[in-house]
């Protein structure tokens, strides 16, 4: 957990020195006057080169995430029937994927946004968020 502290920070230094309008995440952190508040926010941002995992069986939603450039969704299937419902930030249905068998499938989210996923699977299943 260190050694991420220090490559998101060191990260962030980098991009502050960039040009305007780089990121909206690194300006919303840069904004805030509380220290804790702002480190806790520079520990969200994702780190470059990295995406975000989510694992599970069965049915359930995913903790919402960010998405400020397109991302590609990767999602495999352990068992039978995998259904994905990509929810905006309130609730409101933006995709529908759905995967027989087990098996890989993909999709491109290209709007910025606030997501989650709701997941509904007989077996178990990963969804991956990665740079296209």
């Amino acid at each position: 957990m260190p050694g991420r502290l220090v490559i998101r920070l060191g990260a962030a230094a980098a991009l502050m020195a960039g040009p305007a309008g780089a990121d909206p995440g690194l300006a919303a952190c840069r904004a805030m006057a509380e220290d804790a508040a702002r480190l806790a926010c520079y520990d969200a941002l994702p780190v470059a080169g990295q995406g975000r995992a989510f694992h599970g069986k069965g049915s359930g939603v995913t903790e919402p995430f960010e998405v400020s450039a397109p991302v590609e969704m990767h999602f495999d299937s352990d068992d039978a029937v995998m259904v994905l419902y990509l929810l905006d930030d309130q609730g409101r249905v933006v995709r529908n994927l759905h995967r027989g068998g087990a098996g890989a499938g993909r999709h491109l989210i290209e709007e910025p946004g606030r997501y989650h996923l709701q997941v509904n699977a007989t077996g178990g299943w990963t969804i991956r968020l990665d740079p296209p």
